[in-house]
């Protein structure tokens, strides 16, 4: 259609101002006042009309539609109109395809009252209702909502999906699943967990896992033995990536895969491929990716559902994951596991290694995984690395100068390096000769491109557009707030060789340094951090042909007493040595 979208908002937007006679006609021009009058008065007419049928009307397709135009824009009695004639039948409107649009809509626009109505006609039918493909996500919206508002529906609603012992005489309080087991014979007690693995079980079967039927789940998961948790995870395992919808369902998941078989965690795996970039975003569901790195025994498996799907996204879609706060993390973690660096404590806390009963052996823990660590992450890295210098070298400077993305690309970087310095380790085995000479020469390509970019940025060609006339031309590495430390921290790893290559950071920053530029980089703030990183971390070439830059500079810097605190760094530097 036509229009632009500013002004379809507007319009939209009075749209939803409009209330029934209540609508705000002032300020409105005469030809618009008009319609809306006359869409008052239709309103009126129809909802007289309908009286007295709301109850069969409710179940058909267009007059439904009537009716949830009613609900939103009528005035406050006809609303209290559609819901006394349906008062009664909200159990079987809540099933109905057409007639739960329209309990949807009292639920959003209905007043408090009406709502605890329709919630007193609905307890005892929860636990059907839950399973149902259609009133399922109105279970799912009246339990969200009281959660947030009165968590005393929320338990309510919880208690009757536990057993259908509690459809009417509901526990004491806000009781857990746990404390009612504990009160309980063993054997009503076991039947109370056969009650919640069979609703869950259903759920599944039937597509309808809603945040009350993961809040059940995880009520389960706390309240019963290793051989209950197993049978769980048999249930949950094939369509395990429907948990992540809320952060309950995604903590589910981390325990799944931190206390699981080898078995049940490849089912699990495998359930994420096709949501591997959206759970990498989502702050709750990337725990679970990251758990999977480093819990997962089969890296052959990780690589097919995880690092595939995650790095053959667009290039658009990865860098959104590499600049993001959260989805960084999940490019980080095939690199290094769980490093303190990157990955936040409140993070590091639920990825640490756990361990349960041994089978074999009474009274006596053993760990959930069998390979180690630093393998298993030297193969995830080997398997990441060429898609991830292929991602990095599109957009060197975007990266370097991004808060989180430069955190990839100096993983990245010092990966390759680690390759380059340990010919005879696990990761360089990983790669294969072939594959690890490649990665060398592309790590030199790649420590050239930063180095040149330390100094300055090439201008991308001129266009007619004049939309981005205001914005900033992108500063070279040395002088962005985020690009100088990465620098440095890059040239303290001694990245590209070490001491004795020709390959040294510090060095290739100093031949991209032309003869003019050595007093504007001791003159910058930005730049005179990097060269002291670069004098006191850098190879022993490079530390000499500084200082032999800066001898002819010193006694001005010396003497300037407006000289930046980088300057001041820089000079004490070069004076101690």
């Amino acid at each position: 259609g036509g229009g632009s979208s500013s002004s379809r908002k507007k319009k939209k937007k009075k749209k939803h101002a409009a209330g029934g006679e209540a609508m705000e006609l002032e300020g409105l021009d005469e030809d618009v006042a008009k319609k809306r009058r006359a869409a008052m008065e239709t309103l009126k007419i129809t909802a007289d009309a309908f009286k007295g049928a709301y109850p069969e009307l409710v179940r058909q397709r267009f007059s439904s539609k009537v009716m949830q135009t009613l609900l939103k824009y009528g005035s406050e009695d006809q609303k209290a109109t559609v819901c006394s004639e349906l008062k009664g039948h909200w159990k079987d409107v809540s099933m109905d395809k057409f007639g739960h649009m329209v309990l949807l809509k009292v639920l959003y626009w209905g007043s408090p009252q009406q709502r605890i109505d329709i919630h007193s006609e609905l307890q005892g039918s929860y636990r059907k209702l839950c399973v149902h493909n259609v009133s399922a996500k109105l279970v799912d919206l009246i339990y969200a909502s009281s959660m947030e508002s009165d968590t005393g529906i929320g338990w309510s609603i919880l208690h009757e999906l536990i057993s259908n012992e509690f459809r009417v005489l509901k526990p004491v309080g806000l009781s857990p699943l746990k404390d009612i087991l504990e009160e309980k014979e063993p054997a009503r007690a076991g039947a109370i967990k056969k009650d919640c693995l069979s609703i869950i079980s259903k759920a599944f079967d039937k597509n309808c896992v809603t945040r009350p039927i993961i809040a059940l789940i995880k009520q389960y998961w706390e309240a019963v033995g290793w051989k209950e948790k197993d049978d769980l995870l048999i249930v949950l395992r094939a369509q395990a990536s429907k948990l992540r919808i809320s952060s309950d369902g995604a903590e589910m998941l981390n325990q799944a895969l931190a206390y699981g078989s080898a078995k049940n965690r490849k089912a699990i795996v495998k359930s994420f491929k096709e949501h591997v970039g959206e759970m990498a975003l989502d702050p709750d569901s990337c725990v679970a990716l990251l758990r999977a790195m480093v819990c997962v025994d089969d890296t052959k498996l990780l690589k097919e559902q995880l690092v595939v799907p995650l790095l053959s996204t667009s290039t658009a879609e990865l860098a959104e994951i590499c600049t993001d706060s959260i989805g960084h993390l999940a490019v980080v973690q095939l690199l290094v596991a769980n490093s303190t660096s990157y990955v936040p404590k409140h993070m590091l806390d639920r990825l640490q290694p756990v361990q349960r009963p041994n089978p074999k052996k009474d009274n006596e823990l053993a760990p959930t995984t069998k390979k180690p660590q630093e393998k298993r992450r030297a193969e995830l890295a080997a398997a990441a690395l060429p898609g991830l210098l292929d991602f990095v070298e599109k957009d060197v400077h975007g990266l370097a100068t991004d808060e989180f993305g430069c955190r990839v690309l100096e993983q990245v970087v010092l990966t390759c390096s680690e390759v380059q310095s340990n010919p005879e380790d696990h990761l360089s085995k990983c790669l294969g000769e072939g594959e690890r000479e490649t990665t060398i020469a592309r790590l030199q390509a790649l420590v050239k491109s930063i180095a040149k970019l330390s100094v300055e940025v090439e201008e991308e060609d001129e266009d007619d557009d004049d939309d981005d006339d205001d914005e900033e031309a992108p500063s070279p590495l040395a002088e962005d707030r985020i690009g100088h430390r990465l620098l440095k921290r890059l040239v303290k790893a001694k990245v590209g060789g070490g001491d004795d290559a020709k390959g040294d950071l510090g060095m290739m920053i100093l031949e991209a340094m032309e003869g003019g530029m050595a007093e504007k980089w001791t003159r910058g703030n930005r730049s005179a951090f990097v060269l002291s990183a670069i004098l006191e971390f850098g190879s022993e070439a490079a530390k000499k042909r500084l200082l032999d830059l800066l001898k002819p500079l010193q006694s001005d810097l010396q003497n300037d007493k407006n000289a930046s605190k980088g300057t001041k760094v820089l000079v004490k530097c070069a004076s101690s040595r």
